[in-house]
């Protein structure tokens, strides 16, 4: 399956190319394989600080905060209520994990934890959009 790879933050990438394998036609095995070759693609990508996810929604793009300063360090993001770094640590546990599960298992682990992260709200505020 060709992924599309267009946008400058990989947690986009991975959600919108999770979304098109969940959508697709294909067998639950084929899928499975789709789930981990797209993980080994962008695994090295998905970092998990300030400069893809916010920390917390008050210094997403829409809010100015008044005691945020734009200081040019990249810091870990820890918090699992970002619905970004939930979805990525289980849609990591689910492909890690394939070898022990059925192929079914995987596929409907998966489409629930995508289903949640699309039933977020202010999902969109949790991620990086400008790159410098």
């Amino acid at each position: 399956m060709q992924f599309k790879l267009t946008n400058k933050n990989p947690y986009r990438d991975l959600v919108n190319n999770v979304n098109n394998i969940a959508r697709s036609a294909m067998t639950d095995a084929e899928r499975v394989k789709a789930y981990s070759s797209l993980y080994n693609i962008l695994k090295y990508k998905l970092k998990e600080n300030e400069k893809y996810l916010h920390s917390s929604l008050a210094f997403s793009e829409r809010c100015i905060h008044w005691n945020y300063r734009d200081i040019k360090s990249i810091k870990p993001v820890r918090n699992m209520k970002n619905p970004w770094l939930a979805f990525k640590r289980q849609f990591e546990n689910a492909v890690n994990n394939s070898h022990n599960s059925s192929y079914s298992e995987v596929v409907i682990t998966v489409s629930k934890e995508l289903s949640w992260f699309y039933a977020t709200a202010y999902r969109n505020d949790w991620v990086v959009n400008k790159f410098e």
